[in-house]
């Protein structure tokens, strides 16, 4: 799957974004995979994420991480370690150009699987 580019580097389309949600208690390790495929698919250059101690998005996040997937197509990558008071929740934004100088590019981010390991 994937969400298209909102067009601006600084902001969000908000009704478009992806989201995990983890019944989850500790210290949380967080790894994102980012599938091959060309821009269309797979072409955040960086895509953001919001990290939520809470289930639900929305309001201030305790963190945030970045991932240029272009870079990053075909591996796991680990994003981080997030404490959880109970479900853990990341949210990948919209934010990101569909264009270059030559026009445009119709980039989309990979929305792909998310895996967090907790340890109490």
């Amino acid at each position: 799957m994937s969400v298209p580019m909102s067009g601006d580097a600084r902001r969000d389309d908000p009704s478009a974004y992806a989201v995990w949600t983890f019944a989850a208690t500790g210290t949380c390790e967080v790894s994102v995979h980012i599938p091959d495929g060309d821009l269309t698919a797979v072409g955040g250059n960086p895509t953001v994420y919001f990290v939520y101690d809470r289930n639900g998005v929305g309001g201030s996040p305790q963190a945030s991480f970045a991932i240029k997937q272009v870079d990053k197509r075909g591996q796991w990558v680990t994003a981080g370690r997030f404490s959880s008071s109970g479900t853990l929740t990341v949210q990948l934004l919209s934010r990101g150009q569909d264009w270059n100088r030559r026009g445009p590019t119709y980039a989309h981010h990979a929305a792909s699987a998310v895996k967090a390991h907790c340890t109490p």
